[in-house]
């Protein structure tokens, strides 16, 4: 009687162990994809900034400051 008793005790506490185990092995897969989602989304808004302001650059012309003409001396220059 004892030795089924003491069988059925550890069936119970193994299907316990499993059972437990699944459920935080769920909430780390929970954990893991919603921080690579985050992840994703961060990853996509940054691209998405970038590909912007890429599209903002090419709409305004680049404009080069007028430069005086050289009007300096260099003839003195090492004498």
């Amino acid at each position: 009687m004892g030795l089924v008793v003491a069988v059925m005790a550890l069936v119970a506490f193994l299907c316990y162990r499993e059972w437990y185990h699944s459920k935080e092995l769920e909430k780390l897969e929970d954990r893991y994809f919603k921080e690579r989602q985050t992840l994703l989304d961060r990853l996509m808004a940054r691209d998405f900034t970038q590909y912007k302001q890429a599209e903002f650059a090419e709409r305004i012309p680049v404009q080069l400051p007028e430069m005086p003409e050289d009007t300096y001396d260099f003839s003195e220059v090492g004498n």
